[in-house]
């Protein structure tokens, strides 16, 4: 049965989007704020409910959508065996300068791979962490089930991913000049559609995870100007269209909303809210 009030998600095309990533790798770190932010909220609820029953390491940990490799040096520490995996080269390239590997490190360490097409065995993971990655799977129903596959009996997978209704009030304000300008909004918007946290946890209960914890947090980023604030949203990948083709801004539509996005600044600037989804869900 399909969920009820589901967005309507389509599929991502993989290549563009670890060229697009690729290609911000360099850059990433100065502008992605949110990740940074999610990351520390999620370390957090990984200390509480994922390695409080132990005082050893977990055997092996999974680094879902590593990225630059922000959080390797603290989940390593969590961890007697850390891999990191992500579907962009540029991204791994960077993790490798980031935590400073050199040469001779380990080449598991980072694994380039599609989150969609995991290359990893049966239970061999004891612990699996993703930090705002796995909005990217176009199967999140069966990125779950692999996942769960992937985990051993009685392992924890700890995740943040983007829910629907996030990169506001942007989203707002592009769909109200788009409705003006007689647009077609589903082609047009720029914003992708997301689950809903309701949607996540159901997927959850369909492939037999047992739900520990669930959360759904605003996270708001002040900008001084739009320009910097559409940086942000590039530098992370957020404006990247769901299919082949991408439509770029135009000059009028980004003078249209430099200007309505000025109702919206207050004395810290421009908003930008996020709507962050977290879960543990344990393999039991």
């Amino acid at each position: 049965m399909p969920i009820r009030n589901l967005p309507m998600l389509a599929s991502y095309d993989k290549q563009a989007v670890a060229q697009r990533f690729s290609y911000c790798a360099a850059r990433y770190n100065k502008l992605a704020d949110l990740q940074q932010i999610s990351a520390s909220i999620l370390l957090d609820i990984t200390a509480a409910y994922a390695t409080q029953t132990t005082l050893q390491p977990v055997s092996q940990l999974l680094d879902l959508g590593c990225g630059p490799g922000n959080q390797t040096a603290a989940l390593k520490r969590l961890s007697q065996q850390y891999v990191g995996v992500d579907i962009a080269r540029g991204m791994l390239e960077e993790a490798v300068k980031v935590n400073a590997l050199g040469s001779n490190s380990p080449a598991e360490l980072f694994i380039q791979a599609d989150m969609d097409n995991l290359p990893f065995a049966t239970a061999q993971f004891e612990l699996i962490f993703s930090n705002l990655a796995m909005q990217w799977s176009n199967y999140p129903k069966q990125l779950l089930a692999d996942l769960k596959r992937i985990l051993q009996p009685g392992g924890t997978l700890v995740f943040s991913t983007v829910l629907n209704d996030s990169l506001q009030p942007l989203d707002a304000i592009r769909k109200q000049l788009m409705q003006h300008a007689s647009m077609n909004l589903n082609e047009n918007a720029g914003v992708n559609a997301q689950p809903y946290l309701r949607d996540w946890r159901k997927w959850a209960d369909d492939t037999k995870f047992t739900c520990v914890y669930q959360e759904q947090r605003k996270i708001t980023l002040w900008f001084h100007d739009v320009a910097t604030l559409m940086r942000s949203v590039s530098a992370i990948g957020a404006d990247q269209q769901r299919g082949k083709r991408q439509k770029k801004m135009g000059a009028r539509e980004y003078a249209d909303i430099c200007r309505e996005y000025e109702r919206f600044r207050a004395f810290e600037g421009l908003p930008l809210t996020y709507e962050i989804g977290y879960l543990v869900l344990r393999n039991e």
